[in-house]
């Protein structure tokens, strides 16, 4: 009974391997797909570990400083500067203060029309009663004719003094095992 539970199993999986096979072979072949619009696109049928990597959306970045710093209470004019290729699109920017951060001068929302620098300012007013650190979002959506793309990017709003590191004040902390535990400050990346 075991010996023809065995067979049966071996047949199954030979006739399964079979019919993969043909999927393996194909893995590099392309298709090209003719468009409404009678262009055609390649597709390839590359593995995903064979694809280049590259970040998905609008292919904008901050090219002024990623961190502004503000005094409390106190109206800040800043200078933003966002890098971009349009091509023959547009750009709608929307800006979203995390809370306690305060936009003046009433526009969060800016368009941009291509420009052959592929840079866009944008000149903001800020002000934050109380010291500390607060975001200023980005939403960015590029649009070419039927497609859009969007990205969100974040400029680092630091009001008042950086805040220092506490100190564990000497105190020593032990695991179960009583080995000393190595107490390190925490840091924020940012990326350009």
């Amino acid at each position: 009974m075991v010996g023809r539970k065995m067979k049966n199993i071996l047949v199954f999986l030979c006739l399964f391997s079979v019919m993969l096979l043909p999927a393996c072979q194909r893995r590099n072949e392309t298709s090209t797909v003719t468009a409404t619009d009678q262009s055609s696109v390649t597709y390839s049928s590359m593995s995903l570990s064979a694809r280049p990597a590259a970040k998905p959306g609008a292919q904008v970045r901050l090219a002024s400083d990623a961190i502004v710093n503000l005094k409390t209470a106190e109206t800040t004019d800043v200078d933003i500067l966002l890098n971009a290729q349009l091509g023959d699109g547009n750009m709608h920017v929307t800006l979203n203060p995390s809370a306690g951060l305060e936009l003046l001068g009433g526009n969060n929302v800016y368009t941009f029309n291509p420009d052959e620098t592929g840079q866009y300012p944008l000149k903001v007013a800020m002000s934050a009663a109380v010291d500390g650190r607060y975001y200023l979002n980005l939403n960015v959506v590029i649009n070419k004719g039927e497609s859009s793309l969007s990205r969100t990017l974040a400029l680092i709003v630091q009001v008042g003094a950086a805040p220092v590191a506490k100190q564990s004040l000497n105190k020593v902390l032990k695991t179960s095992t009583n080995e000393n535990i190595i107490s390190l400050p925490v840091q924020e990346q940012i990326s350009h």
